[in-house]
């Protein structure tokens, strides 16, 4: 555990008892948690979410605090209850995996990792996670999670799969098909629209979505990742890893330049002042 500052705990603490109301508990659970406080860390936590029950980063550090303890099946009902309130919170998403491998269920497990990446494509923790999953040998896990190989599907497979041989290849919902191939299609179709999405391919995850919303027009899986699809579509939205570096550091030269800016105004008026 991190040694959290104590003076500025000493701060938290003060603005919480002087105004109870304020969402500062947040950052104080957090502290505590870090410096390994465990229980103190809980309690505060959730006085502050009594009376804030809409505070998304507060449900994800009650989860982390929970996760520490291994309290697994409460931390992913905190995580849930985060989600609810903001279904795009990484952090959630990713500690719901982590959560779900230490339960064992792979599944959902990389489901929820998955998510990350819809999300932010280039998280390379998750990236190395989900790699690191699926070079482990199937019998430490389900079958059913090796029926399919998420987000490394060669482009051949996947063009043979995506656009026009999607439809013939998806089995019709109203077909009496069991529960298990009827999700286990579905999670091909997610896995190739992930792929799609991480290799920013977007035209071709559009028209896998499309085509496979004719037949699951009421799954929530597609249905989110539609609705991402349309933001990432958007050309402000789609930023390589080189713009993204070139934004930061031109954020980086600005702050510096700023600072440089100040200091001069201060030397400026120090020499007025003489």
């Amino acid at each position: 555990m991190a040694n959290y500052p104590k003076d500025i705990i000493e701060k938290y603490r003060g603005v919480l008892k002087k105004t109870p109301d304020s969402q500062v508990f947040a950052p104080l659970a957090e502290a505590y948690r870090e410096n390994g406080e465990i229980d103190l860390a809980e309690k505060v936590c959730k006085e502050g979410l009594r009376r804030h029950p809409s505070h998304v980063s507060a449900w994800v550090i009650l989860a982390k605090i929970l996760k520490d303890k291994k309290n697994w099946d409460e931390a992913i009902k905190a995580l849930t209850q985060a989600l609810k309130l903001s279904g795009s919170n990484i952090l959630a998403h990713q500690l719901m995996g982590e959560l779900y491998l230490e339960k064992r269920d792979t599944s959902k497990a990389i489901k929820s990792f998955k998510m990350v990446l819809l999300l932010n494509p280039h998280h390379a923790k998750v990236k190395k996670i989900l790699e690191r999953i699926e070079s482990m040998s199937a019998r430490d896990f389900q079958d059913d999670l090796f029926e399919f190989k998420k987000l490394s599907i060669s482009p051949d497979s996947a063009s043979a799969l995506s656009l026009e041989g999607t439809r013939s290849q998806v089995i019709e919902p109203n077909k009496p098909e069991s529960d298990l191939v009827y999700q286990r299609t579905l999670q091909r179709i997610i896995s190739l629209v992930d792929a799609f999405i991480a290799r920013n391919q977007l035209k071709q995850a559009s028209t896998l979505l499309d085509n496979s919303l004719r037949d699951y027009p009421e799954d929530k899986d597609l249905l989110y990742r539609q609705k991402v699809l349309k933001t990432r579509a958007q050309p402000s939205f789609i930023v390589t890893e080189a713009q993204e570096d070139e934004q930061r550091a031109s954020i980086r030269k600005q702050s510096k330049q700023a600072k440089l800016d100040k200091l001069n105004r201060i030397l400026q008026r120090i020499h007025d002042f003489r």
